[in-house]
């Protein structure tokens, strides 16, 4: 059935649609960034626009203070408050935005309800290896799953990270955040035509997947010492020869100066830093995932091999997981284990 048009306005923004279907901790503006369906290439960018929320079952209005005509108010209103799923409003408000900046481009999908996947990205683990910034990894996940899962709807990436330190959002996170604003959500067009197929939306993991509100703070700390005890191996090719500091290095990991005497601790000497509740944050995500009904498609990012046990017990709910991989798996210990749990391995 065809879409009535509404006039041209500026709307709600397709951040606040996001926030229907998910909950969103970002104020920041939102840029959407279009790219053809099987290229990484970009083609096309829709107008910056700002974030908002909606709740679940409030009337979805573009605010008290909107200086925009009521006729718009009241068509966005009547395109999305009559869907009765937030998967539906959701779409609704997608449109609408489209349509009211003249986009010529429509939210599409070949399926008749909506298949979304997720992917868990432990940040610190994978990013440093792939030295990529955040769109362009998200080019690569989107070429895996265009591969192994090609009849997805909309993509959510959540970054897994130490991003708040005992002061609030560490630099990093800062960072990574502005990154976010400006490059997602990004829009999947088709092959051919204007069409918008699939979008892909990035945000910090700074809650529990259920739980948005619940921000875990603290999850970047500074500890002094060292963080573990040393071994040499007793190289037998370093240039100082007998005068080597391997031995030093080893007695100050023990918590001593190596010098006989000396008072001074590790702790007096060194600090390093350390993020907390991270890997077992994104092991809760992933178990919450594969217990949904239906699943969603649940691609991890990570080089981790702790969070096997979680691997494990999300594919015993019967979930589509992916554990993808920037490099070469050096260790197959787990291959076959995996497998039997319905647990595929990708490079990507």
């Amino acid at each position: 059935m065809k879409r009535p048009a509404y006039p041209a306005a500026s709307v709600m923004s397709i951040g606040a649609a996001a926030a229907v279907g998910r909950r969103s901790h970002s104020t920041a503006p939102v840029a959407a960034t279009a790219y053809q369906a099987g290229s990484s290439a970009l083609v096309g960018s829709l107008p910056a626009v700002s974030t908002g929320r909606v709740a679940k079952n409030e009337p979805c209005t573009t605010g008290r203070n909107s200086q925009k005509p009521a006729s718009s108010r009241a068509a966005i209103r009547q395109a999305t408050c009559r869907a009765a799923t937030p998967a539906r409003r959701f779409r609704a408000l997608f449109t609408v935005q489209i349509r009211a900046k003249n986009i010529q481009g429509s939210y599409t999908s070949s399926n008749q309800e909506p298949m979304e996947a997720y992917v868990l990205l432990d940040y610190d683990n994978v990013v440093p290896l792939v030295r990529q910034a955040l769109p362009a990894i998200s080019a690569r996940l989107h070429t895996a799953l265009e591969q192994y899962a090609p009849n997805l709807d909309d993509v959510h990436i959540r970054l897994y990270g130490g991003w708040y330190d005992i002061a609030g959002l560490t630099s990093l996170g800062t960072v990574v955040t502005q990154e976010i604003a400006q490059h997602f959500p990004i829009a999947i067009l088709a092959t051919q035509g204007t069409n918008i197929v699939r979008r892909i939306f990035c945000e910090l993991a700074s809650s529990l997947i259920d739980s948005g509100p619940d921000i875990l703070v603290w999850t970047f700390r500074r500890r002094r010492g060292i963080r573990s005890r040393l071994t040499s191996l007793r190289p037998q090719n370093c240039a100082a020869g007998g005068q080597c500091l391997i031995q030093s290095v080893v007695k100050w990991s023990r918590g001593k100066c190596p010098i006989p005497g000396c008072n001074v601790t590790a702790e007096d000497a060194f600090s390093y830093c350390e993020q907390k509740l991270v890997d077992t944050l994104l092991c809760c995500d992933l178990v919450a995932l594969a217990g949904r009904t239906p699943p969603p498609s649940i691609f991890v990012l990570s080089e981790d091999d702790d969070m096997m046990p979680a691997f494990l017990m999300a594919g015993r709910a019967g979930a589509r997981i992916w554990r993808c991989q920037t490099r070469p798996v050096t260790n197959p210990v787990y291959e076959v284990l995996l497998k039997r749990y319905n647990v595929q391995t990708i490079a990507i």
